[in-house]
């Protein structure tokens, strides 16, 4: 990805409200199955630490 294509994703999703928020947890198998599920259906997603 140039950092082109990469200013361009963070400008589109500068509008959206984030799918999904990582909490005291981290990163764990469900968010990761979650996460896939919602990229599938959608090109672009946004998440909050």
């Amino acid at each position: 990805m140039t950092s082109k294509e990469r200013a361009k994703f963070r400008a589109d999703a500068h509008n959206l409200t984030p799918a999904f928020q990582i909490g005291k947890y981290g990163v764990t198998e469900a968010v990761v199955a979650q996460t896939e599920e919602v990229l599938d259906a959608k090109e672009l997603i946004k998440v909050k630490k």
